[in-house]
């Protein structure tokens, strides 16, 4: 990690003579090398995921608990987008789980719980800095 942090801290310049502030630059080699001590970070975040109650006619969803665990580095891309001054993050055959409670009523009411197991989840994910 401190390695990465010093890679950063030497990239950091002035932006302008006129305005005052620190200006970030990241180059592809950078972020493919940074993508060891990223991973962990980023799928540490994605344990223990709460998502709210889902209401519908005659039932709920409720208590509903998301894991991703930590898919192997390789199976990770992270790419810089010069064109929209962002950055996109690719991933394949993730795995994931999801446990919850359910409702539903129609002519009898059933309830119980639910335990998703999702073998092959793909993610795409870009956010973009541009004014």
């Amino acid at each position: 990690m401190l390695k990465l942090v010093s890679k950063a801290a030497l990239a950091f310049a002035t932006v302008s003579a006129e305005d005052p502030g620190l200006g970030f630059s990241l180059t592809q080699t950078g972020l493919n090398e940074a993508k060891n001590e990223i991973t962990p970070i980023l799928f540490a975040n994605l344990k223990n995921l709460t998502l709210p109650e889902i209401d519908f006619d005659g039932g709920y969803l409720k208590n509903m608990v998301v894991n991703i665990p930590q898919p192997d580095v390789s199976t990770i891309n992270l790419n810089l987008l010069q064109a929209t001054n962002g950055g996109e993050l690719t991933a394949t055959g993730i795995k994931a789980t999801m446990e919850g409670d359910f409702k539903f009523k129609e002519v009898i009411t059933v309830t119980g719980g639910i335990d998703i197991i999702i073998k092959k989840l793909n993610i795409d994910f870009e956010m973009d800095f541009s004014e």
